[in-house]
Order: C-alpha cells, then structure tokens, then sequence
C-alpha cells in the first residue's frame, strides 16, 4: 500500500480507522462504567467486519465508502445516545460492610412481606437514605411472566426502606413502565426484548454475554450492594455468583429436576450449577417441593436454604380485573382462560389435543391462551391440522390479563411442573 500510495495516501486510507478507533477508545474510558452490552455487540461486530475487509484487502470507493461511513455513524450515533441518555447506570461504591449473618437475617426477613404485621411495619418505617441498604435484584428481563409480576411486586414494597436496585439482561419489558416514579433503579445491558432480535442475533448476544459476564459484572455489580439477589434461575444465577463482598441469595422457582430432563447438555450444566449455588449464601424457594426436588438433585449443596412463598398484591389484582371489557371472550360459550408462556413445559401440547377431542364428541366450549413463547409457531400448526382456530384462540401477551380471567368460566393450568402456583393462589 505504501508502495502505490505513498505515506500521504496510506494515512489518508487509514484515517478512518483510526480516527473511529481512537473516538471508540477515548469514550470507551471516560464512559466504561455506563457501556452495556449492546454498544459492545454492534460496535465490536462493525469494527470486525472492517478490519476483516481491509485485511481481505478491499478498498472502499465512491457509493461503498458513503454507505458504510453513513451505517458507521448512526449506529455510533444511537449507541452513544442510548447510554447517555437511556436507563439509570449510574451508582456508588459500598460503605456498609456489617456482620454477614446480620444481612442474612434481614433480607430473608422483608422479603416475608405479605404478613400483616410486617408489611404495616415496612410500610411506616422511616429510613435515612444516606443509610439504606443497596439490595441489587437480577432477572433475565421484566417481560411479562410469573416471577416478573412477583419481583415489581416485591421491589415496589421495599424501596421506601432499601435502596433497590433492578438488574436485567434484556430491557424493554412491558412491566418496567411499572417501576417508573419509583425510587427503584434499573440497569439493563441489552435494551431490547430477546424476542426483538432476529435467530443470529440472539446466538451472538448469548456468545457476548456468556465471553464478557465477568466484565459486565465488574463494571455493573461488584461490591457496589450490599445484598445481590439472583431472582431467577440461569444466566443470572450464574452472573452473580461472581466473586464480592455482598450477601448473596439466589432464587429458584422451579422444579430444577424437571428443568434438567428438558434441558440441553442437561448432566454438563447440572455440574455447572452445582459449583454456581455452593457460592451463595442463601436459596429461598417458593414452595416445598421445588426444595426437596433440588436437595435431590444437589445433596452435598450445604447452603443455607428457606421456602418464602411468592408475594401476591391482592388487591392491585382485584383493581385491575375490573380496568376493562376483555375482548373476544364470547359470553354464551363455556370458555377456559390460560395465562402462560408459549413453552413446553407449560403442556399447551397436551391441552391443544384434549380440546381436539372433547370438539370431537360434540362438547362447545372455547380456550383462550394469553402469552407469548417460542411455541407459537407449533402451536399454531397444530391448530390449523385440526381445525380448531375458532375455538382454540392465541390471544398473545396481555399486560392485564386479569379481566379476561374473571369473565372467563374456568381458569386452566396445564403445566407438566410449576415452583409455585402463584396464579390459583
């Protein structure tokens, strides 16, 4: 290149690079404590395609230099504007180290919310900011879902006497709308739902999260709370097991026996989380059973362990049933309602071929399903080679599911195994 071009004329092809090099850098620094993950995937994936072309060795003229500078700085231009002006990354080191089995009590004793005495007792409590404690709590993201609705639940009870803050792998979830005008913080390290990224996209994020979870956690986590709370099982539970100072309390509201039957490489990840949970200080379970099942599967685990049964707002519940008219729940016809997932383990498969049978033998009656998942497209193949799309109805995600179950006559839940039925309780 020297060679044809000269200095001048190498300079001139490289300053591009350089300068987005040097820009990316200098940013990169002063911001490092508020990049997410996002801004790494797009930025590291452009970066690699140019440098994979310059070494190729293709030279960037006319209409192709324009349009690759132009998707150059708008996608700059987005990230730089999304961590500058999106969700609340900011925080502050930690000065409170008291005893550890001081912090064990506590926070297993507030997250018994729901008993009247105590939730009085939280609710007139008044506590100096400056001395509340940091509880982190982390979840895959506050789309709508069981453990979702319980944790906004939980955190909105808790921020007038701890300083809460909501860590998520995805964002945009339909409940975080919920938690603004509150005094609970979020931090969020891809800004769009899972769903919204296309099959590709989502196996690279999964590569980035899984290559860069120890950074993400240095940056975002470590040492900054006093209590880290992984409030559900997977990616979470394994980021905070990470190394600090905090009291950790990991979460688990399934059957983990059936999670691993289902489960790809089931017996790797099985060893895998077996180290994750001895690094907690705590696991609170939301029923009896999903206990005992784990202390199956994990018998040499010796962590402290305590069933807390999920929280239910009773009456936001009874508020919001009565919010709207559902509709397209025909009143006349006998109708069943289901709020789940999309998934396998929820048993929709098995539901879609009972209701086959009973319109075989000439009982009316319709179902409706409110949820999303990866099942759809199954699910409505099935419902097509049957005949049933009448009678069998998608209705997708409702961020108020609540009046549609109460016109509904029956209320279904057909899954093959749940932590905790917070739903029939």
């Amino acid at each position: 290149m020297y060679i044809i071009f000269g200095i001048i004329g190498t300079i001139m092809y490289l300053l591009p690079y350089i300068l987005i090099f040097l820009y990316a850098l200098i940013f990169g620094i002063s911001n490092y404590k508020k990049i997410n993950a996002d801004y790494i995937m797009y930025t590291y994936l452009l970066g690699l395609t140019l440098s994979i072309s310059y070494f190729m060795g293709a030279v960037f003229f006319s209409t192709t230099a324009t349009t690759i500078i132009s998707v150059l700085i708008i996608i700059l231009v987005n990230k730089f504007d999304g961590i500058r002006n999106g969700r609340d990354y900011s925080y502050s080191a930690v000065t409170n180290n008291e005893n550890e089995n001081r912090k064990e009590v506590e926070i297993l004793d507030v997250t018994l919310i729901k008993e009247k005495n105590k939730e009085k007792r939280y609710k007139e409590r008044k506590v100096d900011e400056r001395k509340k404690k940091k509880i982190i709590f982390g979840i895959t993201s506050l789309s709508i879902g069981g453990a979702e609705r319980v944790l906004v639940d939980i955190v909105k009870e808790l921020q007038s006497v701890y300083d809460i803050t909501v860590f998520t792998i995805y964002g945009n979830g339909e409940f975080e709308k919920e938690l603004k005008g509150t005094n609970v913080k979020l931090k969020t390290i891809f800004k769009n739902q899972r769903e919204s990224y296309g099959f590709l996209t989502k196996k690279i994020i999964t590569i980035i999260y899984r290559m860069f979870s120890n950074i993400i956690y240095e940056l975002h986590i470590k040492n900054i709370y006093d209590i880290e709370v992984a409030f559900l099982e997977g990616p979470i539970t394994r980021l905070f097991a990470n190394d600090s100072n905090a009291n950790k309390i990991a979460w688990v509201h399934t059957n983990m026996s059936l999670y691993y039957e289902t489960t790809r490489y089931s017996n790797q990840k099985k060893k895998i989380d077996e180290k994750i949970y001895n690094k907690y200080n705590n696991i609170i379970f939301v029923s009896r059973d999903s206990k005992e099942n784990f202390i199956k599967i994990f018998p040499n685990n010796k962590i402290r362990k305590r069933v807390i049964y999920n929280f239910v707002d009773q009456k936001r519940i009874e508020r919001k049933s009565r919010e709207l008219e559902p509709y397209g729940i025909e009143p006349n016809i006998p109708s069943i309602v289901v709020v789940a997932r999309l998934t396998k383990a929820k048993g929709l498969d098995r539901l879609i071929e009972v209701h086959r049978r009973l319109i075989k033998d000439r009982i009316i009656h319709n179902i409706y399903i409110i949820g999303e998942g990866e099942e759809r497209k199954n699910l409505e193949e099935k419902i097509k080679e049957y005949g049933i799309k009448k009678s069998f109805i998608l209705l997708g995600k409702r961020e108020n599911p609540y009046p549609y179950i109460l016109k509904a006559k029956y209320f279904g839940l057909f899954s093959y195994a749940e932590g905790y039925r917070t739903c029939i309780r």
